[in-house]
């Protein structure tokens, strides 16, 4: 019996009727009378208490190889076998099977689902097991795994759900066996007892023999699990008073593990859901192998993405960083510069450290970096993705192997010296996604960048150029022709700074808008290429766009307004996200760059209760207007 699950567990409800009987008496003498009956069961679905809990989806189906043990008052040895004489799954099923009856006998009618050699009743307690090895099934989970009960005075009964689980889904391929188990050592399978309550409710009232682990192997004739497809984890009901670990091996002989604090309670009849996948955050290293870890963030913007949250500030009256030194660096470029990896090795001079994205350094996988004495100094890696390294001489030998995983979540990209304030859109927060690394770069000019530099830019995977700047009198000569790097596509929006202040009248939410589009339309063909967005100095112009395009995949405006002033950063572009056109004490400068009044201005022309909402209110309104569908395309593209 299968029982399908989306959002929410599915509780079955079976009736059992339609009874045929032949008698045969056995005689013996001093002994009960025992009639053995041949009976054929209906079963079918039906509306109970329990609907609630069923999605409006979901379906319960009997399978053709369905068996179900039943006793009447007691019985061991798995009772007696009834089996579905269906030929393909259905919603109805007729059962046939034989039972014993004692002559006078006034006795109950038990069930259980599936058929078991170990299940048995006495009466007033059923015994069965729970797998603890299980095998996978996709969608649901497989025959005979989630176990169903019933109790009748004649063969007519409700089954009901004994079990709940946990539903899941899977971001690495590869995996070919995954174990739950339980910190606090409760029992997650096993033998046991069960009663039945007033409602006919199975709840376990014993474990005989249990195990705090659960083995899930792939379906049948699959080596490995598939991504992002639902499976399940099917438990008694219980509290991971302690959390759980989960376990994952790859094809390969590569283990990796998941823990999650937290406590949780599987009920029965429901399923655990999560919208993240379970290998969140795992990685896979070999045995004996420790990652190292380095933090990319300089100290001062670790400060301020630790300490700063302007959550409460709804109405954008101070920057924790305006007039202060607490996070500002006092000389240019100190605090815009992320902190390189500096990996060491001792042994003698090297030539060059191999990186991986694989432990076998498979083809593909693998770039250099010029290295010699200790340390090397690394750039630009990816927050969150585990490297492997090796440091070698000009030999070939190797000084050093390992791994290490760059922390962050500010991905700042060091160019040289050719400019500043460049930094990757990826590692904010949109609910529960996350926006993608090495998809989206905002940032400066790059005119004059020198050809070691423009092989840096090429390598972080960036295709298109698209330039904001063009509308100012000085800016005029930007073309195609002047494009910076010859080996990478090019577009131009002539964008004015921010919405709905005096400077922006004309075109520019137009241009906007077309520039949304175009990180669409490129974005959906290049699935292995990044665009760089930027005018001048990568704070207005840019951090209007960088604004919009969070707003619609949801970034918080706390953490929006943290990204739009990590471009002060620099020292030289200073950006408060309290500037406004009027009051403040703000410098004349400083009121040409009035970020508080393009959220006032948001606040103010569009419906919605959240910032989210009226950006996607503007987006989806005027000349280039967006459709909801290149919004939610948008996300898909950028959101992880």
């Amino acid at each position: 019996m299968r029982t399908l699950y989306y959002w929410t567990a599915l509780v079955a409800i079976m009736f059992l009727g339609a009874c045929k009987a032949e008698e045969q008496p056995q005689n013996q003498v001093d002994e009960p009378l025992i009639i053995k009956r041949q009976v054929v069961l209906s079963a079918y679905s039906s509306d109970d208490v329990t609907k609630s809990s069923r999605d409006a989806s979901g379906n319960f189906f009997w399978s053709p190889d369905d068996a179900i043990s039943v006793f009447y008052g007691s019985g061991s040895e798995g009772g007696a076998r009834f089996e579905s004489t269906l030929t393909e799954s259905a919603p109805q099923a007729d059962f046939t099977g034989t039972i014993e009856v004692t002559q006078g006998q006034n006795s109950q009618y038990w069930a259980i689902y599936p058929y078991n050699e170990n299940n048995s009743c006495d009466g007033q307690v059923l015994t069965t097991v729970i797998p603890s090895s299980q095998v996978a099934a996709e969608g649901t989970f497989a025959d005979g795994q989630f176990i169903s009960i019933g109790r009748s005075d004649d063969l007519s009964m409700g089954f009901y759900h004994l079990c709940g689980g946990i539903k899941f889904f899977l971001k690495n391929d590869g995996i070919a066996q995954i174990t739950l188990k339980n910190d606090s050592g409760a029992a997650l399978a096993g033998i046991v007892e069960v009663v039945l309550d007033e409602n006919n409710h199975p709840n376990v009232q014993n474990v005989l023999t249990g195990s705090d682990e659960i083995v899930l192997t792939p379906p049948e004739g699959e080596t490995s699990f598939k991504t992002r497809t639902e499976y399940f984890f099917v438990t008694k009901p219980v509290t991971f008073e302690q959390g759980f670990t989960v376990t994952f091996v790859r094809t390969d002989g590569l283990i990796g593990t998941r823990h999650i604090a937290s406590t949780m309670t599987i009920r029965r009849a429901k399923f655990q859901w999560s919208n993240l996948a379970l290998d969140t955050g795992v990685y896979f290293i070999p045995e004996g192998m420790t990652p190292e870890s380095y933090n990319i963030e300089n100290d001062y913007v670790l400060s301020y993405m630790t300490n700063v949250d302007y959550t409460d500030d709804t109405g954008y009256t101070y920057s924790s960083i305006y007039g202060t030194n607490n996070y500002l660096p006092r000389n240019y470029r100190t605090g815009d510069q992320p902190k390189p990896i500096s990996l060491e090795w001792s042994g003698g001079r090297a030539s060059k450290v191999i990186l991986s994205t694989t432990h076998t350094f498979e083809t593909g996988s693998t770039f250099e970096v010029s290295a010699s004495s200790s340390p090397a100094k690394i750039y630009n890696l990816i927050p969150g993705l585990l490297y492997y390294y090796q440091v070698k001489k000009s030999d070939g030998s190797t000084l050093k192997s390992g791994c290490f995983i760059p922390e962050g979540p500010v991905r700042m990209i060091y160019i040289g010296s050719i400019s500043d304030n460049i930094r990757d859109l990826g590692g904010w927060k949109a609910g529960n996604k996350t926006i993608r690394y090495g998809r989206l770069y905002r940032g400066a000019l790059i005119d004059g960048i020198s050809d070691t530099d423009k092989a840096t830019f090429i390598d972080l995977g960036i295709g298109l150029d698209m330039e904001l700047r063009g509308y100012k009198s000085d800016e005029t000569d930007i073309t195609y022709e002047t494009r910076p790097i010859k080996e990478i596509d090019w577009c131009q929006f002539e964008l004015l700074k921010f919405l709905g202040v005096t400077e922006t009248a004309g075109k520019t939410e137009e241009l906007y808008r077309a520039a949304i589009k175009k990180v669409i339309t490129y974005l959906r063909v290049h699935n292995d290429k990044a665009i760089y967005f930027h005018c001048a100095g990568g704070a207005d112009r840019t951090g209007a766009l960088a604004f919009l395009i969070e707003a619609l995949l949801g970034v918080s405006e706390s953490d929006m307004s943290k990204d739009f002033e990590l471009t002060s950063m620099t020292v030289k572009n200073k950006r408060y996200r309290h500037m406004s056109q009027t009051g403040g004490s703000f410098t004349t400068d400083q009121r040409k760059y009035p970020y508080k009044d393009m959220i006032m201005y948001l606040r103010d022309t569009y419906q919605g209760a959240t910032m989210q909402e009226k950006v996607t209110a503007w987006a989806t309104t005027g000349e280039n207007a967006l459709t909801l569908d290149e919004i939610e395309e948008l996300k898909a593209l950028l959101l992880e």
